[in-house]
Formats: C-alpha cells, sequence, structure tokens
C-alpha cells in the first residue's frame, strides 16, 4: 500500500515520468492480444509467430509484445509502463510468461540460486489478473505453462530432478495457480513434454543455453498460444516459418491434440 501511495505521489507531482504508451490502434475486427514477459516471449520473435500462425489459420489479429528479457513476473506486476500498456486498450486475450524454476519450486527455488532473490509466481499472477479484470472484465488473462531446463536441476549441486521430474512439477503448481486465481492455462510445457520425452537429440526445442527456445521451440509454443486462444486446431494453418514442411505440420498437430483434448484440465471454454 504504501508503494502505491508514494507511487500516485511522485507521479502527480511530475517526480516520476511514467508517459503513455505508444500503443498503435489495431484494425477493426482484430483479435487484440498482449503477450506480457521476457526474453522467453522475444526469442526468435514468438509473438510475431503466434500472429503469422493465427492469420494462416485465418483469424485476424492484433498483437502487441511488452517483453523485457531478464526479469521475473513480479517485475511487470509492479511495472507501472506495463501497467499504463494493460490499461491501453480494452484487450481481448493477455498472454502472461514467466517462471521456470519458481513454477516448479515456488517455495525453495531461492534457496537452490540464492543471486536470483525469491520471486513469487503466484502473487505475480494475482497482481497482474486484478489489474487486468480492472481495465476489462471481459479479457481472458492466459498463463503460459513454462518448459523445464532441459536438463532439469540437474546442472545444480546437490539436486537430482531431470527435464521430466522439473517439467511434472510444473504442470501440477501451474494447474493449482490457474484453477486458484481464474487463469487460462496454455499448456506450451506439455506440448514441449509430447516432443521431448523420448527424444535424445540434444537443444531440440530449447537453444544451447539450456533453457531459452530455439526457433522449434518458439514456433511449437506459439501454435499452443493459438490453439488455446482460438480454441481450434491449428493444424491447417500452413505457416511454417523457417522449419521444414513436415515438422511445421507435426508441431501445429501436437499443439492442437495438447490443447484440444483437455479443456477442462487447461480452463478454457470451448467457442
Amino acid at each position: 500500500m504504501c508503494y502505491i501511495v508514494a507511487l500516485a505521489f511522485l507521479t502527480a507531482c511530475g517526480w516520476l515520468d511514467v508517459s503513455e504508451p505508444d500503443v498503435p490502434e489495431p484494425d477493426p475486427g482484430s483479435v487484440t492480444v498482449l503477450f506480457i514477459g521476457s526474453s522467453y516471449f522475444g526469442s526468435n520473435n514468438m509473438p510475431g509467430i503466434f500472429q503469422s500462425i493465427a492469420s494462416a489459420a485465418g483469424h485476424q489479429t492484433f498483437v502487441y509484445p511488452q517483453v523485457a528479457p531478464g526479469n521475473y513476473l513480479d517485475y511487470f506486476a509492479d511495472d507501472p509502463e506495463t501497467e499504463a500498456v494493460i490499461e491501453s486498450l480494452p484487450w481481448d486475450y493477455v498472454i502472461l510468461q514467466g517462471g521456470i524454476q519458481n513454477a516448479a519450486y515456488p517455495e525453495t527455488h531461492h534457496l537452490i540460486t540464492p543471486s536470483s532473490g525469491y520471486h513469487s509466481l503466484f502473487v505475480a499472477l494475482h497482481k497482474l489478473e486484478a489489474k487486468i479484470s480492472a481495465n476489462h472484465a471481459a479479457t481472458k488473462t492466459v498463463y503460459m505453462m513454462p518448459w523445464a531446463f532441459e536438463d532439469g536441476m540437474t546442472w545444480v549441486e546437490g539436486q537430482t530432478d531431470t527435464y521430466v521430474d522439473m517439467q511434472l512439477l510444473i504442470r501440477e503448481n501451474t494447474k493449482d495457480y490457474a484453477d486458484d486465481i481464474g487463469l487460462v492455462l496454455a499448456p506450451v510445457g506439455m506440448a514441449w513434454y509430447d516432443v521431448l520425452e523420448d527424444l535424445s537429440s540434444p537443444h531440440y526445442l530449447h537453444s544451447d543455453d539450456w533453457n531459452h527456445p530455439n526457433y522449434r521451440g518458439s514456433y511449437l509454443s506459439a501454435a499452443v498460444i493459438v490453439a488455446t486462444v482460438f480454441v481450434r486446431s491449428v493444424e491447417n494453418a500452413a505457416f511454417q516459418g523457417s522449419l521444414p514442411e513436415a515438422l511445421a505440420a507435426e508441431f501445429r498437430e501436437i499443439a492442437s491434440r495438447t490443447v484440444l483434448d483437455s479443456l477442462e484440465v487447461w480452463n478454457i471454454l470451448p467457442q
């Protein structure tokens, strides 16, 4: 409360400049989609891939990325610029991205990597959903279920959780968060799990830093989010980007199946 009062005082007195965001006017009839997240969205321009797949599926969209690399989701929850972007339009959808360790290990991840500090994913999601709903009650807030690190937590001394262990914890925790807060869950992490479960190729969806997506990972993620937003299969959305046609088609089939076979699990209402 003190933070909010101080922020309002500083802004009113002109000591803190929160300028109006430069959000263009959407074309009439466009479905408006705001992406809020870090370099996981910024890598390979995932919002742009989303828009291309959506367009190929026959959906006219207006997409705006509010991306700040290197930040946890609680940064965006308390960021005046992000709040101004949220308030700039009556968005149809807001897609939130953030959290891998703090999705898998919400109570202890800060002890695994002390330099990261403690970042409560649940609190950040709750704050952002409240701001989004206050701006426009009809907006659907979608949380992108993260994928696990390629090597799980085995890179930390004394930790034994593999990619599979970590992904299943992420699924369980993010499902609970989505249920508690009332979020739609885009099951990106489970689509990755489908692809990687029996695959031994290194860096197949992850980049060579073992956590960010490569182009394949970004494409699969975007396809899942399109299927989640429009509650439609993207199998016939013939945009392949830089992927081979057959691989892009395989990813779109996996994305569609992951979403549409479990609508109730992901809190997605049929349209």
